[in-house]
């Protein structure tokens, strides 16, 4: 054990006096006692002493202590009753340490007016922990992640969170403790009242129901947020909602069942989102939601098999997410609100997609049915999508393409077909589509590209995937109608043979991988003109070249890259790695 003492200037203070020394006796990084020289000390400073723990008795001595700041230590527990004598202690800080039980700490306090707890790791404040406080405290909760707190033992308690104390308008001498300033105008608990399951109200902190068989404080990020998950809600009384200025809603992961007209029909104009993502809902009703000012509903991860027709003819809804359910008939889309811009049914289990289904949503602009089972595309089955931009169809079971089945898609920027099982391109299948930058048609089944497959192709398109398929031959000049196409992957497929001709009129390619193939002959001239760029990657890992032909790389820019990494090349003929 040792001694020593600790220089506290300008932080002992009494009345207007400046005492210069206090002896503490720390061992191990524990606070033991405190030997002050003035046995009327009103105010001790012990931030930043890396205290770890402290002794039940070490403020034992300090009985007309009113002000202790604790704050910035490394205490993560204190031991019950260990301020039970300190009597006329008004002023309490805890900040920033690691305590996480607070249990019977402060017993004895009866006349604390502030205690700051902010930036500890609680989640939660539980009955027994505030035990002892007095009815009037003031307690500061900034910078911790509480999701509840139980105020069931004192009434009218009040918990705020800001940057300064004011008292009586005026700033107390303790501003160096605490750095917050309480203002009621900026009060952002909110005070969720749930009786067996079901929120019977959601209002303004104010003054504790002890009416509610659960009780929640709920801190609100910025009075934009409210987060209602994980409570164990089942459903929603008469009038229940009594707040202003929040724009999003999260009741995610509870246990709601069902839709009904209390939900959603009553919450005011300012609620934009609301988040129902995770819970129990088995089938959506017609004529339930009456609710125009919302603009994005999520329902993903949760049981629906059915929706009936006109669910949400009284919305105006821009955003619905509806992935991860259990759907399987897709005619509720016909009568969705036409205000939809983004709609998201992947992972539910559509087999089909009925004609004329998309015709009302003409400002819809994303469309992401992935990881369906939907195995054929019809002629004009995307009729009316006018503005569609993003269409998502991988992970499906598509093994067929009709001609004509993305006619007229012409605002649409980007194509996902890629985990499907397509082995056939017919020509003009993507005929019109003069926006269309990117199509990803990976991991499919292809074994041909003719010449007149991509005839009919926008002249827009720079990205250009068909690795993993089971292309066998491409056709020369298959490629010619891409003139702006930087990337083109045709890695791991089984190309044997790269025909003179093939990438011809791909001048602004920059990416070209013909990599993992079992390319035993490139022909003379096959790159000729591929390339009006500086730089150019060709990337030809694990192919069956066992030569260079004079000449076979003639017509690449002088700074072209080539990865030939794991090959079987034995020969380079002179001339062979001529540009």
């Amino acid at each position: 054990m040792f001694v020593f003492p600790i220089f506290l200037l300008q932080s002992l203070v009494v009345g207007t006096e400046v005492i210069n020394s206090n002896i503490l006796d720390i061992e191990n990084g524990m606070l033991n006692r405190i030997i002050s020289e003035d046995p009327l000390i009103e105010t001790l400073d012990l931030s930043g002493m890396q205290i770890r723990s402290i002794r039940r008795e070490a403020f034992n001595n300090l009985k007309t202590l009113k002000t202790l700041n604790l704050r910035n230590n490394s205490l993560k527990a204190l031991p019950e009753f260990i301020f039970s004598n300190l009597n006329n202690l008004e002023y309490l800080s805890l900040s920033e340490n690691e305590i996480i039980s607070l249990d019977k700490v402060f017993v004895g306090l009866d006349n604390l007016k502030a205690l700051n707890i902010s930036y500890l790791p609680k989640s939660s404040i539980n009955p027994g922990e505030f035990l002892g406080l007095p009815t009037n405290v003031t307690i500061y909760i900034r910078g911790n992640k509480l999701n509840s707190i139980n105020l069931l033992l004192f009434e009218n308690a009040s918990l705020l969170e800001e940057n300064k104390i004011e008292a009586s308008g005026s700033k107390t001498n303790y501003t160096n403790i605490f750095n917050h300033t309480v203002t009621r105008d900026s009060y952002n608990l909110t005070e969720v009242c749930i009786d067996n399951g079901i929120v019977v109200n959601i209002k303004e902190a104010q003054k504790v129901d002890l009416h509610c068989e659960k009780m929640k404080f709920i801190h609100k990020d910025n009075l934009i947020w409210m987060d209602l998950s994980e409570l164990g809600i089942k459903g929603f009384g008469e009038s229940w909602y009594h707040l202003q200025n929040v724009a999003v809603i999260s009741l995610s992961a509870n246990e709601i069942e069902n839709i009904s007209k209390d939900l959603l029909n009553e919450l005011p104009v300012d609620v934009l989102e609301v988040m129902l993502d995770e819970n129990k809902i088995k089938k959506l009703h017609s004529k339930v939601i009456k609710n125009k000012h919302i603009k994005l509903l999520n329902l993903s991860k949760n049981l629906i098999g059915e929706i009936e027709d006109r669910t949400f003819e009284h919305t105006k809804l821009e955003t619905l997410y509806l992935l991860l359910n259990r759907l399987e008939n897709m005619n509720f889309v016909r009568t969705l609100p036409s205000s939809l811009k983004t709609l998201n049914l992947g992972t539910n289990k559509f087999k089909s997609i009925p004609s004329g289904v998309f015709r009302s949503l003409s400002n819809l602009e994303e469309l992401l049915l992935s990881k369906n089972q939907i195995t054929t595309l019809q002629a004009d089955v995307f009729s009316g999508l006018n503005s569609l931009k993003l269409l998502e169809l991988w992970s499906n079971r598509i093994s067929y393409i009709a001609p004509g089945s993305f006619r007229n898609l012409r605002s649409l920027n980007s194509l996902y077909l890629s985990g499907n099982s397509i082995y056939f391109l017919s020509n003009g299948i993507l005929e019109n589509m003069e926006e269309l930058t990117e199509i990803h048609l990976d991991e499919n089944k292809i074994r041909k590209i003719r010449k007149g497959t991509f005839n009919q192709l926008c002249k827009s398109l720079t990205n250009l995937n068909i690795e993993s398929n089971q292309l066998d031959s491409i056709e020369p000049g298959s490629f010619v109608n891409m003139p702006k196409l930087t990337y083109l992957s045709l890695r791991n497929n089984f190309l044997t043979v790269i025909k003179s001709g093939t990438f011809r009129g791909l001048f602004y390619l920059t990416d070209l991988s013909i990599s993992h193939n079992p390319i035993s002959i490139i022909e003379k001239n096959s790159f000729s003109n591929v390339s009006t760029l500086l730089y150019f990657a060709l990337d030809m890992t694990s192919t069956h070249l066992k030569k260079l032909e004079t000449g076979i790389f003639s017509g690449l820019p002088t700074s072209t890259n080539l990865q030939v990494e794991n090959n079987q090349i034995e020969v380079i003929k002179p001339g062979a790695l001529v540009v």
